[in-house]
């Protein structure tokens, strides 16, 4: 059976490398509902069926997220010689032959109890969840966009419980047997990632449903089916073209202790990632188009060619020639015509200078449609070898100016237009100013 689970199974860095080489194809606009996952395909990581461990590797350094070198490397007072396989730790179990992108099963041998552990004492630190997991590969995302999430899940999980008093000692009945309870619930840990940067934080959801807003789910074999959705919202800096699912089955030490050495079956069935609605705002002036795809509700950015010589001014709907606000929300369909006029030069500056020590101070008075000032500065009437500065406020202090000497200043005003180019003024202001 250990040969028939290690050539199922992909070790962390194999799935990685796998996903990282889906990443790389562009995601096209999927159309509104449409099952995003439909191609996808399962695989399962457990401690005790790693691969791509080396006995001679320290796990804390060379692969910290290898659990099973943290373990057997743990060498403490508790545990002289690293913690044991089958004695001190047992996570185990696989993906069972036959799944497909909608339905598979899990077969989970030992939920585990291996947890994390402080690597001084020995000591328990924490939950190990991630001990044992199940992972889809890569399915195509877009930026920006939200995504449902919806399966249903199904355990068969057991395990027994040996009761302790609050000393931790083992409770015993009448007759001095142990107390013991089985066990039916299980935790487990679900989680939307992308694969090809597996140390960044997951994609969070937004709602939840069959399990928290941090993805856990709670099981139990007792009872029947249940269905699971959950909502993301794919960040606009998102750095990639997928995401990925995982559940996290393993062992929950600190949390909850009774769900430790569990055995069964989790049946996962009906798994869709169904794209959100969003709609096409495309933006045109004359032969230019532009198509932004906004999520249903949400406000269309806006969107400006950069027409030289022009100012954007606003947009129109095609289809009813009236203006559109951008804090409309977008529900339909839209064609929206870029309105640009031409971009208006401010009139002559109005500017004083005040000479200081080796400096000059240029103040500027208000003047409509400008955005900034360009100073051409010479101690030479004939401005040869002048130096050039712009600015954007009411004033500027030029500095390392020749003292006794007159400074000759040219000045004009700009605007700006769509294309980010200046438009300047027609007229030059021409000064001078003696130089203390």
């Amino acid at each position: 059976m250990r040969k028939f689970t290690k050539k199922i199974m992909a070790s962390l860095l194999s799935l990685t490398l796998v996903v990282g080489m889906t990443s790389s194809v562009f995601a096209a606009h999927a159309a509104n509902g449409a099952n995003v996952a439909s191609g996808i395909k399962w695989s399962s990581f457990s401690v005790c069926t790693m691969e791509d461990h080396v006995d001679s590797e320290d796990g804390s350094k060379a692969h910290p997220w290898c659990w099973y070198h943290s373990l057997t490397h743990l060498v403490t007072d508790k545990y002289p010689n690293g913690q044991v396989e089958g004695t001190d730790f047992a996570t185990e179990g696989w993906v069972v032959a036959g799944a497909n992108a909608s339905n598979f099963e899990f077969f989970v041998m030992n939920s585990g109890w291996d947890g994390e552990y402080n690597p001084m004492t020995g000591e328990l630190a924490g939950d190990n969840p991630y001990g044992l997991r199940v992972l889809s590969t890569g399915f195509p995302v877009e930026k920006g966009r939200t995504y449902d999430i919806s399966f249903k899940i199904k355990s068969t999980l057991k395990g027994t419980f040996t009761e302790k008093d609050e000393a931790g000692n083992v409770k015993k009945d009448e007759e001095g047997n142990e107390i013991k309870k089985t066990v039916t619930k299980k935790h487990i840990l679900f989680k939307a990632y992308n694969p090809t940067a597996p140390g960044e934080p997951g994609v969070a959801f937004t709602s939840a449903s069959g399990c928290t807003i941090g993805g856990m789910i709670e099981t139990d074999s007792a009872e029947g089916e249940k269905t699971v959705t959950a909502k993301i919202l794919v960040p606009k800096t998102y750095d990639g073209t997928v995401v990925a699912l995982n559940f996290a089955c393993g062992a929950f030490l600190k949390t909850y202790p009774d769900e430790i050495n569990m055995k069964g079956r989790l049946y996962f069935s009906d798994v869709q990632v169904k794209a959100g609605a969003q709609y096409a705002v495309k933006y045109t002036y004359g032969s230019k188009s532009y198509t932004e795809y906004v999520n249903s509700g949400d406000k269309t950015s806006g969107h400006n060619f950069g027409i030289k010589g022009k100012t954007l001014t606003g947009y129109k709907n095609a289809s009813t020639g009236a203006r559109f606000d951008l804090s409309t929300p977008v529900r339909s369909n839209l064609t929206l015509n870029c309105i640009y006029t031409a971009t208006k030069k401010p009139g002559k500056a109005k500017v004083t200078i005040k000479a200081q020590k080796k400096k000059a101070k240029l103040t500027f008075k208000k003047l409509a449609n400008v955005k900034g000032y360009e100073i051409k500065y010479s101690d030479k009437k004939n401005m040869k070898k002048a130096k050039t500065k712009r600015t954007s406020k009411k004033s500027i202090t030029i500095k390392k100016l020749k003292a006794g000497k007159k400074t000759y200043f040219q000045i004009r005003a700009y605007n700006i237009d769509s294309a980010g180019q200046r438009v300047y003024s027609k007229k030059v202001v021409k000064k001078n100013a003696f130089i203390k």
